[in-house]
């Protein structure tokens, strides 16, 4: 039986650029135990709908440019990619 472990840490932070919507930058750095983690930036942009006085919805859109860690320490790959999404946030100020 081969174990494995993988460790991800992310951050993202992201400021209003007007009413409902807000760009932002993600990092997140991987470790893998098959020697393939990895770190990525990750521009975002956000469309929030509010549902409530705390609540809101969101539709996100984002790019990544990831570098991988090959076999060979000293060969790396750069990927490029999108992703979408929903999600929901609570505002603990308003």
């Amino acid at each position: 039986v081969r174990r494995r472990a993988d460790i991800d840490i992310a951050a993202r932070a992201g400021f209003f650029v007007k009413d409902n919507f807000a760009l932002g930058l993600g990092l997140s750095q991987k470790w893998r135990s098959s020697n393939d983690g990895g770190f990525a930036v990750r521009p975002f942009a956000r469309w929030y709908r509010p549902l409530g006085e705390r609540f809101s919805g969101f539709l996100q859109t984002e790019a990544y440019y990831q570098v991988t860690r090959g076999e060979v320490p000293s060969l790396s790959e750069g990927r490029f990619g999108l992703n979408a999404g929903l999600g929901l946030v609570y505002f603990a100020h308003k």
